[in-house]
């Protein structure tokens, strides 16, 4: 569509965050928000609240990905609440949002998160890669 300079409609999206949330590839969707607009962070929440089949984590976290790239702490509000709700132990949730607070300025907002997470007992997990070589028994695991 780029090629052809046309521009994607509502159905696009939507379509294009399935596609995208069933083949697991959720850097892409996640790349798809990322490149709308800041000013269409509403329609996108709009659109994914409608969409034909239920919204997974990875959609969700892909849209509150656009919020912190656009700096648009309302929108991501709204996202952040289906988050909690869908993943109430993910650590990565309760520690984007207060950053996002945290741009807007909004101190309340980003200590009540904090202390949230504290209270469910959620935790950030340190991420994890792995390293193989031909020979699988050099296999080496790094915490990053």
């Amino acid at each position: 569509m780029q090629k052809e300079d046309m521009a994607p409609n509502d159905m696009t999206f939507v379509g294009m965050l399935i596609a995208f949330c069933h083949a697991g590839m959720i850097k892409e969707g996640q790349e798809l928000l990322s490149s709308m607009e800041g000013g269409r962070l509403e329609k996108a929440l709009d659109l994914i609240r409608n969409m034909p089949v239920e919204p997974n984590a990875y959609i969700w976290g892909a849209l509150l990905g656009g919020c912190k790239i656009h700096g648009n702490a309302q929108v991501a509000e709204a996202v952040g609440k289906y988050l909690l709700r869908l993943e109430p132990q993910h650590g990565g949730r309760y520690i984007l949002l207060p950053n996002i607070y945290a741009e807007a300025k909004n101190w309340d907002d980003a200590r009540m998160m904090k202390d949230l997470m504290e209270a469910k007992g959620a935790a950030k997990v340190a991420g994890l890669s792995v390293i193989e070589s031909k020979d699988s028994r050099d296999c080496k695991e790094y915490i990053s």
